[in-house]
């Protein structure tokens, strides 16, 4: 069991956090779950200050809600992941479908046109010249393969604008539409802008992950969901 913790909660300029001293408290139950959907959880419950705008967080609750039923869709575009001011690119194709995803890369990134996986059957990288490659996580197949560090565990939730339910959620900030322009969670800060509005769902098309030594950089071209 993973034991989850929302420590701050920003919106607009409203700020929620443990070592605030504002008198006034209360525990956003009903918002927990829906950050940490996915998860087998025990929740300890914070204490937060109470919002002088519940209008605002109860758009953002209601987008959390329905990006956690967001489980099917396709976003393209151009992925630069740079370490220690080294660059790589290349454009993508992300299919997800429920917990499984194929994403075809392709441009130069020193593999070649490839696709990563996630089936019932595990996590592969298979590419026209190169033997398919397996690992546990798909971090570490793309560290092995390719050299990047890219967290692909994270970014298929990340990308949609929701907190990765299988970490801790340090802070997450969203504006007056309910889309979330940023997250702290894992040593990451991910900051989203540039929203649009896909039926229901107000998507990103720009995200920045920055973590010591590392910055990657997504333009979303083209979302499309089901």
């Amino acid at each position: 069991m993973i034991k989850k913790i929302v420590k701050t909660i920003t919106l607009k300029t409203i700020t929620f956090s443990r070592a605030s001293k504002i008198a006034r408290q209360f525990s956003l139950f009903a918002l927990l779950p829906l950050l940490l959907v996915g998860g087998c959880s025990t929740l300890r419950a914070p204490s937060l200050p109470t919002t002088t705008n519940p209008q605002t967080q109860q758009v953002l609750q209601q987008q959390l809600q329905q990006l956690a039923q967001l489980k099917q869709w396709q976003a393209k575009g151009k992925l630069k992941i740079t370490v220690d001011g080294e660059p790589n690119s290349a454009a993508f194709n992300w299919q997800q479908f429920n917990q499984n995803y194929s994403i075809n890369f392709f441009g130069p990134f020193g593999y070649g046109s490839s696709w990563l996986r996630r089936t019932s059957k595990g996590i592969t990288l298979e590419s026209p010249e190169h033997p398919t490659q397996s690992a546990t996580s798909p971090e570490q197949l793309l560290q092995e393969t390719v050299g990047w560090q890219a967290p692909i565990s994270e970014l298929q939730f990340w990308l949609k604008g929701q907190p990765s339910p299988h970490a801790i959620l340090d802070e997450i900030t969203a504006n007056t539409d309910g889309a979330v322009t940023l997250l702290r969670q894992q040593g990451w800060t991910i900051e989203l802008s540039r929203h649009q509005q896909v039926g229901k769902y107000w998507l990103p098309t720009r995200l920045v992950a920055k973590r010591t030594g590392i910055n990657v950089l997504i333009v979303l071209k083209e979302w499309s969901v089901q």
